[in-house]
């Protein structure tokens, strides 16, 4: 059996021991023999990586890529189709999406929750409160389920035309602004098609005495 093969740390400097009864030690030492390096532990093996990859980090902090550089880049990339062109999800991609983005209790709670901690002047985007009063309400929580239950019960059909599915509203049947008591009642709300919509007396401001700013 010969014996172990004697090495220095790269790191710590202590004395190294590399067996050759099995693949690892060997290449171990194969590596030692022509790289120069060797460690005494992982310790010392993640150390000296770590300051390898902060040193070639450093080394790009703000730097910008050359013309050059770019150039090639963009003849490697000319020509290329992408993997998942043309590709459509599979159905049961498809519907684990559709069952993630369901609404449920726990995920309504949570919503109400973020929107609560976001408002006013809370939000990133705040700007001092410029925007109307109506479209606050209308872009709220509570009228975004309003709308999803209205649109649930009458079965995504429109109430006057009957077209099943597409693009639907949920229509106020007494006025938004003239009736804000009833503006998330589940009863003063149908679904109808754009079309049929805006045919109702009571669409966009027709009729209404514009209350709200």
């Amino acid at each position: 059996m010969k014996p172990p093969a004697l090495f220095q740390c790269s790191h710590c400097g202590s004395d190294v021991e590399i067996h050759h009864g099995s693949r690892a030690g060997r290449s171990a030492i194969y590596r030692a023999k022509t790289t120069g390096v060797a460690y005494c532990s992982d310790k010392c093996r993640r150390i000296v990586t770590a300051q390898k990859i902060s040193a070639t980090l450093m080394g790009h902090v703000g730097a910008k890529p050359s013309l050059e550089g770019l150039a090639r880049r963009n003849a490697l990339n000319t020509g290329r189709t992408p993997w998942n062109k043309g590709k459509p999800h599979s159905p049961e991609h498809l519907a684990r999406k559709c069952a993630a983005m369901r609404t449920s209790a726990k995920a309504a709670a949570q919503r109400h929750r973020m929107h609560a901690t976001f408002k006013g002047a809370n939000s990133p985007h705040w700007k001092g409160g410029v925007t109307p009063a109506h479209r606050l309400i209308r872009a709220s929580v509570d009228a975004k389920i309003w709308r999803k239950a209205v649109l649930k019960r009458d079965d995504y059909t429109c109430q006057s035309c009957g077209q099943r599915g597409g693009e639907l509203h949920a229509d106020h049947i007494q006025p938004f602004a003239q009736y804000p008591e009833l503006r998330f009642v589940l009863a003063n709300g149908r679904a109808l098609c754009p079309d049929c919509h805006r045919r109702t007396p009571t669409y966009g401001y027709r009729g209404s005495s514009r209350t709200l700013a």
